[in-house]
């Protein structure tokens, strides 16, 4: 929403844009892996485009075009992609919730023409969590699926076995 200051100091709308902004990266990798717990991956922007659109003007007919592209020079290609790229370089971690209790190993990402493929180990251990609270750790959800599996087994054997006996 863009607004405007009136002759009187109050302030007025003036007109609401949609943005869409998109962009490519380039160099996507791993930089590092923190015992399983968290993967610390990096990227590079190579392009970054915004495309406005009024949505709504209070004011009149607007021509957008002189506003994306002042957003587009300043904005996107220079601030904010050389923030981005400031950060992306250093990398982002992404740690699972605790509450997961997985492990990652050998995590690899590779950009194909429209995807990004993540592979890894993955290693649910119940132990993995760092709290010792025994309601943190999910344990009695755990017993309980696994006892639901027992009983799922034992029904499933009994099915069979009455099967054998209508052959």
């Amino acid at each position: 929403m863009f607004s405007v200051y009136q002759g009187d100091g109050s302030v007025a709308k003036a007109f609401l844009l949609k943005a869409m902004i998109q962009g490519t990266v380039d160099s996507l990798g791993v930089i590092s892996v923190d015992s399983g717990r968290s993967v610390n991956i990096s990227s590079k922007i190579q392009t970054i485009t915004a495309n406005l659109e009024l949505q709504e003007s209070f004011i009149g007919e607007i021509n957008v075009t002189k506003i994306q592209q002042i957003i587009q020079v300043v904005g996107l290609n220079g601030i904010l992609k050389n923030l981005l790229n400031k950060k992306l370089t250093a990398g982002i971690t992404v740690t699972p919730p605790k509450e997961a209790m997985i492990a990652i190993s050998n995590p690899e990402i590779k950009l194909a023409n429209g995807y990004i493929a993540a592979t890894g180990v993955v290693d649910f251990d119940p132990h993995e969590s760092d709290d010792d609270d025994e309601a943190h750790l999910e344990g009695p959800k755990i017993s309980q699926m696994l006892e639901e599996l027992r009983d799922l087994r034992q029904r499933v054997e009994k099915l069979e076995a009455l099967q054998k006996d209508e052959l």
